[in-house]
């Protein structure tokens, strides 16, 4: 079971529950209680997520197989929230819009769930597909808004049976530009999970001069750990991103139609780099940034699925983890999108 503790930072994590049993339900609601806590919630935003878990659930309790919740601790430039992700492998809903009118249902319920989790959440994306459901609610802590000039999803689990994750990623934007970061720290378990989160905190702290001056200082700050590979991006120019890698991170600039990966180096940052080769690639109004680490299968393909591209970027993610993460290890998948 998950443990949450006011002064850790939770950001890079999300926290998966499986959703197959009544009783279920009351671990998510519990674990969400304790994360409104560490976030300020008012009452208020508590009930409402409480709300929001309680229909969510049903949902998946009444009409998929194999659900979950995926829970994530967000914080967009100092605007917190809590994003929920109810996910399923059922048939998927035909006419959503349908779905979402109060009175509607395919049980003996009301019909009145996803109607409802809309008009509770500050954001609101739902997709369905054959392969199932994805619905997505964040409520925010507070009325501020996030000042952003992107927004991002991910999803970040660990191996089954770990209670922390080997996988760690940031997102930054300092005058104007934008820093994206992943880190993969070798095998699973808390002391990858060390290694991670020293690699973020050191690519956070950085006075910027560059990737190879960044990629060198995270090496450094990782020597004596179990090592990490390692993805760096940075779009200083609108339309372009530089970029760097060490190791198995993958990395991928993907269009509507179809996806450009992005080239990867050999190496873990911490034991043995290469010297590295910066890279450049363009990125549109309309691509998305995705990276993911080797816990996500590579063969996935956006394309499958209609629709999916212009989703938020949370649902992307829980859709490649649904359909490809690997079970074997810690899983994770960032998406970043351009301002339309």
């Amino acid at each position: 079971m998950y443990r949450l503790q006011s002064g850790n930072d939770h950001r890079y994590q999300s926290y998966f529950f499986p959703v197959t049993d009544a009783s279920h339900t009351g671990e998510v609601r519990r674990f969400s209680a304790a994360a409104c806590g560490i976030l300020g919630f008012s009452e208020l935003r508590q009930a409402r997520v409480s709300i929001i878990i309680n229909e969510l659930c049903s949902n998946l309790l009444k009409y998929s197989h194999e659900g979950h919740v995926i829970l994530r601790i967000c914080d967009h430039k100092s605007a917190l929230s809590l994003e929920i992700l109810a996910v399923d492998h059922g048939p998927g809903i035909a006419d959503i819009a349908a779905a979402m009118a109060d009175g509607f249902s395919t049980g003996t319920s009301p019909g009145t769930g996803l109607g409802a989790v809309k008009r509770l959440s500050d954001v609101f994306d739902i997709y369905s597909h054959s392969t199932g459901l994805v619905v997505l609610s964040e409520i925010h802590a507070t009325d501020k808004q996030a000042d952003s000039s992107f927004s991002l999803g991910a999803v970040s689990v660990p191996l089954r049976g770990e209670t922390v994750s080997g996988d760690a990623w940031c997102v930054e934007e300092k005058d104007g530009d934008l820093f994206v970061f992943m880190a993969d720290g070798l095998g699973h378990g808390p002391l990858a999970n060390f290694a991670a989160i020293e690699a973020v905190n050191e690519f956070k702290q950085l006075q910027w001069t560059g990737l190879e001056h960044a990629l060198a200082c995270i090496d450094q700050r990782l020597k004596g750990t179990r090592g990490a590979a390692v993805f760096l991006a940075h779009a200083q120019d609108k339309n372009v991103i530089e970029y760097l890698s060490a190791g198995n991170v993958r990395g991928l600039i993907q269009t509507e139609g179809r996806s450009k990966t992005l080239i990867s180096q050999n190496g873990t940052a911490g034991l043995r780099i290469t010297k590295p080769k910066i890279y450049r690639q363009e990125w549109d109004n309309d691509d998305l940034l995705i990276f993911h680490t080797d816990g996500v299968k590579s063969n996935w393909d956006l394309t499958q699925y209609p629709g999916l591209h212009t989703g938020h970027p949370s649902i992307i993610a829980a859709v490649i983890y649904r359909d490809f993460h690997r079970d074997s290890d810690d899983a994770t998948i960032l998406v970043v999108r351009r301002p339309r």
